[in-house]
């Protein structure tokens, strides 16, 4: 693939005109599309995008619950880190934490009912936004071409499930 550098400015490796276009574009729409979803997630229900992610990530768990550690994996954040939005959402009652049975050192984070509800809450406000923002703009089959193009670049990225817990989609 052959690429035409811009006029020399110092950068070391710039990018083409077509790759600054492609990234700049990936990174101002997850950004808006984002922040716009936090911040009417926190208006609107008291919860952000990380508390969702991680209500998410449970309610697709087996038995919706997830070692603590596999937690902060499955949400690329660390564990202290984790450890304090389930401490949260454990106030809220939204979630429950117990001893791990293999392993009493590590813990066990079980979605609870009340934790499903405020999901299902969540989801209304995080699908609108993703939809009016991005995802209704564009047809059946654009929608279906952003997919395979994802995944042309990142392997697993739109097909896999489950992200590894190296942070890799697996």
């Amino acid at each position: 693939m052959s690429r035409k550098r811009s006029a020399p400015t110092g950068e070391p490796d710039p990018f083409s005109e077509h790759e600054l276009q492609a990234w700049r574009s990936l990174l101002r729409l997850y950004s808006t599309v984002m922040r716009r979803v936090d911040r009417e997630l926190e208006r609107t229900h008291g919860l952000g995008n990380t508390e969702y992610g991680v209500l998410v990530v449970l309610v697709n768990a087996p038995e919706r619950s997830l070692r603590l550690g596999e937690l902060a994996a499955r949400n690329m954040a660390s564990p202290g880190g984790m450890s304090r939005i389930v401490d949260r959402l454990e106030a809220l009652g939204l979630v429950e934490r117990r001893p791990a049975p293999d392993d009493r050192r590590g813990a066990v984070v079980r979605l609870t009912d009340p934790g499903v509800g405020k999901l299902r809450e969540l989801q209304l406000t995080h699908h609108r936004i993703a939809r009016e923002l991005f995802l209704g703009r564009l047809s059946e089959r654009e929608l279906v071409r952003f997919a395979e193009l994802a995944e042309r670049a990142l392997p697993g990225v739109a097909t896999s499930s489950v992200w590894a817990a190296s942070g890799e989609p697996g």
